[in-house]
């Protein structure tokens, strides 16, 4: 075998790995107050047509320790929630972006 072909089952086999170190304990996720924030911003761009060009807004949440990718993220969510209306997909959302960075950092 070629030393490409060695290559790509190695990143195969750390993509699976990632991919079941995800997804195994969801059941279990805490979906706390910024999950449910999230969900929520999401859940009305899909459902009620409502834009939302500002990321993470309010008082409360400026103090707050949290990444945010602005208003790309709830969009992103949305492709999931739209597709399936269940917490799970924010879940599925954040795996999918996840492996992509792994693809991504293989690439570079």
């Amino acid at each position: 075998m070629q030393k490409k072909t060695y290559v790509r089952i190695g990143i195969l086999g750390i993509l699976v790995l990632a991919i079941m170190i995800r997804l195994m304990h969801v059941p279990y996720a805490k979906y706390e107050n910024e999950t449910a924030r999230d969900i929520e911003a999401a859940l009305k761009i899909v459902e009620e047509k409502e834009l939302r060009l500002a990321g993470i807004t309010g008082e409360g949440d400026e103090t707050s320790q949290q990444q945010s990718f602005g208003p790309a993220y709830y969009y992103i969510i949305g492709i999931f929630l739209f597709l399936w209306k269940h917490p799970y997909a924010a879940v599925l959302a954040t795996v999918t972006l996840s492996i992509g960075a792994i693809l991504l950092c293989y690439q570079l």
